[in-house]
């Protein structure tokens, strides 16, 4: 099968508008391109890798793919425990990689007014991560670089390069 659009960053900051997914972890918002996203399912126990970094949590078979899942929270570097009741599916490059979270928030329509992306400078910690920010209202959601994600996995979950 054909896949008809490839996502990219690049691409993404070049649109007027986008479709964002956001999904909380510990009270911070963080969004995924609609793009990126395959689908949403419901969490399954992951069958543990022996020598897999931490923010890998293991790896499901999910319609004959072999998944890795990522716990977002531990890749973030966020504290604290949270029940992983979600995992969002991505695909990337032919890649399908699973994230864990808590629940899905809400979506946006994000028009080029309300995002920033050049953002790497002002946020610091794990910033690599990031692609942007969405103003929505008081509210500032952290926009997902799917690009760098997987990157941070195929590199067994080092976020400093």
């Amino acid at each position: 099968p054909a896949e008809t659009e490839e996502h990219s960053d690049e691409k993404m900051r070049s649109q007027s508008d986008i479709r964002l997914v956001s999904f909380s972890l510990l009270g911070r918002e963080y969004a995924l391109p609609i793009t990126v996203i395959q689908e949403v399912i419901r969490f399954v126990k992951p069958t543990k890798l022996p020598a897999a970094p931490a923010c890998i949590a293991g790896i499901i078979n999910l319609r004959g793919r072999v998944t890795p899942l990522v716990s977002m929270r531990l890749l973030l570097g966020i504290p604290g425990e949270q029940e992983d009741r979600f995992i969002v599916v991505c695909r990337h490059r032919g890649l399908q990689i699973g994230l864990m979270i808590n629940a899905v928030s809400t979506m946006y329509k994000a028009s080029g007014d309300d995002l920033e992306w050049n953002v790497e400078g002002n946020i610091g910690v794990n910033a690599q991560l990031l692609m942007g920010l969405y103003k929505s209202g008081e509210k500032l959601i952290s926009i997902l670089s799917i690009d760098n994600l997987v990157q941070v996995v195929l590199q067994g979950g080092r976020t400093h390069a």
